[in-house]
């Protein structure tokens, strides 16, 4: 024996201070029994201090004891003392709930040995107690997280062939949500060719690749014979010795559903546009083609109402054609790409008023403010600030001194643009159908226009993650606005 080991038991036994030292510094509680009177019992005071009690609320009988021990545990600790003090053999040990004299669980790591009497029972028990209550309830704070997330979770341990190809993984750990988003039940212990025979090599390598590199990484893919779609993040879990990955998952079926239905449905628009574009315009063509030939063959017979009828044509059929140019753009714009770059809104507001006085002399006064820089598609932009800033001219144009003013202010994250005229306004109970296709607030003898510019606003607008309204009173005009994000600071 060790010398200075051999001191220590030296010391205990000429001066019981020493292992009243020893006990009250190193351990949570000591306890003693008389395994013969079962009754006889001896806690230390640390003991007591640990639950909450002073060393004369407790006595010293093991009824008393019995009393705080967590009635969930009761039966198994004293079946498992009652066992081990029959054959004593080895270290007893066991982890056993107490309650504290607050009413809150202490969880005790206890190890005893028995003393054994000449027949080879025991006689006397003596057992050391710690007190892992902070590791215990951190595992449980751990597990009721694992179990509380609505993603599913599981850590995987990876199965190699003799070549390092991973060929199967086994579940090792899976939270409450698991079984919701895979359909496999009872997968602890097992491996995931016993529910997938056939489950596709990309998931074992990926996984196995992740395991092997630590290299952690989010994918969509497809289970077949789980008949579902996941978006998954994987990583390396513990040591690289060990091999596990840990898998944090979402049954992703439905959207990707929706998806396929929503690029099913713009194949069909896209068949739809070029029907439009093709078999329409044709017909429409040989009616204003036909209307001008009797416009000119028979200009001398006709009379000035046939003359009106065949005017009547020739506008409705350019009226046709012009509502067709703009049910085909409001179509695109739902697969159109976004081609994201910082714009300067005064310059392209100046683009837009000088192609306005191409199309036509107008007489309202345009006020434009000093606008702020954003991030967006040109293209698109200049089309609100076109369909807007022409629909404040036109609706303001029986105004005998029309103003239109375009600005703008910062709110927040965001910039509030706004175009604003003195026109005819309208009835803001209608203003709810104002942004929808074919809605219009005006009689077309008032002011014409086909009923799908506000709608293809709106469609930009949010294309750019803004928002659009307006505000109006009738006779005294309307004022359209919308937000764009502001532009970050590393984009200024």
């Amino acid at each position: 024996m060790n010398d200075l080991k051999n001191g220590v038991y030296e010391l205990i036994k000429a001066d019981n201070s020493i292992f009243d030292f020893i006990q009250e510094a190193s351990l949570d509680g000591i306890g003693y029994w008389n395994s013969e009177n079962r009754e006889s019992i001896w806690m230390n005071p640390k003991f007591c201090a640990t639950l909450g009690y002073q060393p004369d609320e407790i006595p010293d009988n093991t009824s008393a004891w019995q009393n705080i021990i967590h009635p969930d545990d009761l039966k198994s600790f004293t079946n498992n003392f009652n066992k081990y003090c029959e054959k004593p053999s080895n270290t007893y040990h066991e982890v056993v709930r107490y309650i504290h004299k607050n009413s809150s669980t202490v969880w005790m790591r206890c190890r005893g040995t028995a003393i054994k009497n000449n027949e080879g029972k025991a006689s006397r028990m003596l057992v050391t107690c710690i007190d892992i209550t902070k590791e215990k309830t951190g595992e449980e704070n751990h597990r009721i997280l694992f179990d509380s997330i609505d993603e599913g979770f599981c850590i995987i341990e990876m199965i190699f062939d003799e070549n390092k190809k991973p060929v199967d993984y086994r579940f090792l750990a899976i939270n409450a949500s698991f079984e919701r988003q895979t359909g496999m039940h009872n997968a602890v212990g097992k491996r995931m060719r016993e529910f997938a025979p056939n489950h596709e090599e990309h998931w074992f390598e990926t996984y196995g690749k992740i395991a092997l590199t630590g290299e952690s990484i989010r994918f969509e893919n497809r289970a077949e014979e789980l008949h579902r779609w996941y978006d998954v993040y994987a990583f390396r879990f513990g040591e690289a010795k060990n091999m596990q990955v840990g898998i944090l998952f979402n049954d992703v079926s439905q959207r990707k559903q929706a998806e396929e239905q929503l690029v099913a449905a713009n194949k069909e628009l896209e068949a739809f546009s070029y029907s439009v574009a093709h078999d329409l315009r044709a017909p429409l063509r040989s009616v204003h083609g036909y209307a001008e030939m009797l416009n000119e063959d028979y200009e001398k017979v006709l009379d000035s109402d046939g003359k009106r009828v065949i005017e009547n044509i020739k506008r409705n059929a350019s009226k046709m054609g012009r509502l067709i140019d703009d049910l085909l753009a409001f179509s695109r714009l739902g697969r159109k790409e976004m081609q994201l770059n910082k714009i300067n809104m005064n310059d392209l507001t100046q683009d837009v008023l000088i192609e306005m006085n191409k199309s036509g002399v107008h007489q309202a006064k345009i006020e434009v403010g000093k606008l702020p820089d954003v991030m967006g598609d040109y293209s698109l932009l200049y089309q609100v600030l076109f369909n807007l800033i022409s629909n404040a001219v036109k609706y303001s144009s029986k105004k005998e001194q029309p103003v239109v003013e375009v600005a703008s202010e910062t709110k927040g994250n965001e910039i509030l643009f706004y175009v604003k005229d003195n026109g005819a306004g309208f009835d803001m109970k209608y203003v709810n159908k104002l942004f929808g296709v074919f809605q219009r607030l005006h009689m077309e003898t008032e002011f014409e226009g086909t009923g799908i510019g506000l709608a293809i606003v709106s469609r930009i607008i949010n294309k750019h993650k803004g928002t659009i309204w307006a505000e109006a009173k009738v006779g005294e005009g309307a004022t359209f606005y919308f937000t764009l994000p502001k532009l970050s600071a590393d984009k200024q």
